[in-house]
């Protein structure tokens, strides 16, 4: 029997010998386990053999692209420090534990928002490759950021692992980094009436979504800091003819220079082009950009949202929480509260059962004059750093002898909550 146990002590011995101990091989971790853990469907096993700041792709969404190891400043050409990703690229090639024979070197951006990402998966999704961001930073989405931070990652995967034909056009073959659109998708004929510079919001705030009349056109404008309306834009929209579908975006170092309308269901999404890349432009951020373009109402019937957000609202700034008529003695003003408003200080106002605000958020209430409104837009000056609301009737216009007293009260978000609030 003490022969037969140490026969089976020394067998288990030789078992983990053989194992060995991989406690610091990364090649093969996958994204969420261990470096011995299998990957899962899908996804590749990887060598991570640059993950940096990367460049600002300059030709809008970027894909996955295949790199020559023995031509490393094109591969380096991704990243901030070139130099730097070269070197760590030369000693992977000369590493005999992470020789790239039978491999394939892939290189593209792997993420775009306020942190850089501390980790990348590599997916195939119907034979597209795909990089994944992993490790973001928690407050990611939650935190308006000035600039937008790239990271960018070079990996290498077994080469029989990749989709066939996907490295058969040489190098510089690029794979979209999104599954392809459904087939059922109709473009929408339109006009792009502007590209334009933007303010940065953080990725809590919902798009503009549709803009039907003139002062949701002001509001829009006043938002993004884009100057004074266009008069053939506000004859457009007054005729009842056209609207107009707005988005902000970020990315690239330059801005847009056409959009494309796509329908999908009940969703309309704006398809960007960009000018030809300039492989000598670098730039330390990304370019935010308000686009603009004016379809037929016809086209709109239907939608439910824009870029997957409510298409009609927010407009401007913030959303409207109510509109309520006042007793004829209310004066006009503009009040900003941090916490739910003193309501009773507004005579002639019903109860109202007002959601909570959320975080940075703050309340506005105004009292203004109208004539029978139903809602309300914000308008900013980001010039004056100020925002007002104007009251609106969104059915047939209805006259009144005299101006009434109404009560708007609006929410705005962390992004904008640095704008005064003032009378019209």
């Amino acid at each position: 029997m003490r022969l037969r146990i140490v026969a089976l002590l020394t067998l288990l011995v030789l078992v983990l010998a053989a194992c060995g101990d991989r406690s610091g091989d990364t090649t093969s971790a996958g994204p969420g386990g261990g470096p011995d853990d299998p990957p899962a469907p899908g996804t590749l096993d990887v060598e991570v053999i640059v993950l940096a700041e990367g460049v600002p792709p300059l030709d809008g969404p970027p894909g996955v692209r295949v790199f020559d190891p023995d031509d490393p400043e094109a591969a380096a050409a991704l990243f901030v420090d070139p130099e730097a990703a070269g070197d760590a690229l030369a000693d992977a090639d000369a590493d005999a534990d992470a020789d790239l024979d039978g491999r394939t070197l892939l290189g593209g951006l792997v993420h775009e928002g306020c942190f850089s990402a501390g980790g990348v998966s590599v997916e195939v999704i119907d034979d597209a490759v795909v990089f994944h961001a992993e490790d973001l930073d928690d407050q990611e989405g939650e935190v308006e950021c000035v600039r937008a931070v790239v990271t960018s990652a070079l990996v290498s995967v077994a080469t029989d692992d990749l989709p066939d034909g996907f490295d058969d056009e040489g190098p510089t073959e690029i794979t979209e980094p999104t599954v392809p659109a459904p087939p059922d998708d109709d473009e929408v004929p339109g006009e792009v009436v502007l590209i334009d510079s933007a303010r940065p919001e953080g990725d809590d705030v919902a798009g503009p979504g549709l803009v039907r009349d003139r002062i949701g056109y002001e509001a829009l404008l006043g938002r993004y800091g884009s100057g004074e309306p266009d008069p053939a834009v506000l004859a457009r929209l007054d005729s009842g003819a056209d609207v107009l579908i707005a988005d902000a975006v970020s990315g690239g170092c330059e801005l847009p220079s056409d959009a494309t309308v796509v329908r999908t269901d009940t969703d309309l999404a704006l398809v960007l082009g960009y000018p030809p890349t300039d492989p000598d432009l670098a730039c330390d951020e990304a370019v935010s950009a308000l686009v603009v373009v004016a379809v037929s109402s016809a086209a709109v019937e239907g939608i439910e949202t824009v870029g997957g957000d409510p298409a009609d609202g927010p407009t401007g700034v913030g959303v409207v929480q109510a509109i309520e008529p006042l007793d004829r003695r209310a004066e006009p003003s503009a009040e900003r509260f941090e916490g739910f408003p003193d309501l009773t200080l507004y005579p002639g106002l019903p109860d109202l059962d007002l959601g909570p605000i959320d975080a940075g958020a703050v309340r506005l209430v105004f009292v203004v004059e109208a004539c029978q409104p139903d809602t309300a837009e914000l308008v900013a000056d980001l010039g004056s750093g100020t925002v007002r609301a104007e009251p609106q009737q969104s059915g047939p216009a209805v006259d009144c002898d005299a101006l009434s007293p109404f009560l708007v009260i609006a929410d705005m978000p962390a992004g904008h909550a640095d704008l005064d609030p003032v009378t019209g």
